[in-house]
């Protein structure tokens, strides 16, 4: 969950947290207390912390929107962190990021850059 406006658009954590909780359900997963990020520009703690963690096998976002497409050391190590076999998985847009597949989320990244969706 984030508490970052940067977004395209402000989401309460309220609505995250409804919009995580019902997605864990329906895949039958546990629902974890969820971390929320901090408010600042272009910083990530929280997420450097869990990609850190090498326990950590997956992430739930609340939404791809979440993303920190300007911090590029978050991003490689995010994508490093998958190549290692972690699984991110991005709930409102129900897409699941792992090593196989990091060539179609590209794809479909792109796709939603197009059609400004990100």
């Amino acid at each position: 969950m984030t508490s970052k406006e940067d977004m395209r658009y402000f989401v309460p954590h309220r609505v995250q947290n409804i919009i995580l909780r019902e997605y864990l359900s329906r895949i039958e997963e546990t629902y974890p207390l969820p971390k929320t990020e901090i408010k600042t520009q272009n910083c990530y703690p929280v997420l450097k912390e869990l990609l850190a963690d090498k326990k950590i096998k997956k992430i739930y976002f609340y939404s791809l929107e979440m993303l920190p497409k300007d911090n590029l050391e978050v991003l490689s190590n995010l994508y490093e962190r998958v190549l290692e076999g972690m699984t991110i998985i991005f709930c409102v847009e129900d897409i699941t990021l792992n090593e196989n597949s990091l060539l179609g989320f590209k794809e479909d990244l792109h796709i939603m850059q197009i059609t400004n969706r990100v």
